[in-house]
């Protein structure tokens, strides 16, 4: 059974991303699933009121939670973590021990031993782990896919420049620019 299907048929709820120009990535996986949005959480309690007001559109009924209840909650079955990357070790290991699905962005974690600690906790407890690299259904990632093996590939992206106090910047919540 592929990952699609099950998060389809699983996907209750979802953390609810640190900035709210990012409710659109959760309305976009949430249609493309077929799944049931029930929940938004955020390390911010008022964003997470003001996105799932926002998902309401698409999701009637959904409804903010803190992050320790989304987690625990029996509604929740797939965690969709967007927050930003200095919490996705912390907030996935703590979903992967209530034995919840997670959809975790890139990275995983900011250094090598929260990496390693997610990777013992899914292989232990076999709970579902998928990381979504932002461009691996892009145009060009899928015509590299289909040429023949084996195959190198290096290229250039530019993201365009950032403000220097946003998050991404900062190593210790956002890891810089390559990592987040």
């Amino acid at each position: 059974e592929s990952m699609k299907r099950r998060v389809t048929d699983q996907l209750r709820g979802t953390f609810r991303p640190e900035f709210l120009n990012r409710i659109d990535e959760v309305i976009v996986f949430h249609a493309l699933t077929e799944a049931e949005l029930v929940a938004i959480a955020d390390l911010d309690d008022e964003r997470a009121a003001s996105a799932a007001e926002a998902a309401s559109a698409t999701s009637p009924g959904v409804r903010a939670m803190s992050v320790d209840d989304l987690i625990t909650s029996p509604d929740v079955d797939v965690v969709l973590n967007l927050t930003i990357p200095a919490a996705h070790a912390e907030i996935d290991l703590r979903a992967i021990a209530a034995g919840k699905h997670v959809y975790g962005e890139k990275p995983l974690a900011l250094n090598w031993d929260e990496l390693a600690q997610v990777m013992e906790a899914q292989r232990r407890t076999g709970s579902p782990l998928v990381v979504g690299f932002n461009r691996r259904y892009a145009p060009l990632a899928a015509a590299l896919r289909a040429l023949a093996s084996p195959r190198l590939m290096a290229y250039r992206v530019n993201a365009g420049p950032l403000r220097p106090d946003h998050w991404t910047n900062d190593l210790r919540r956002g890891g810089g620019r390559l990592k987040g």
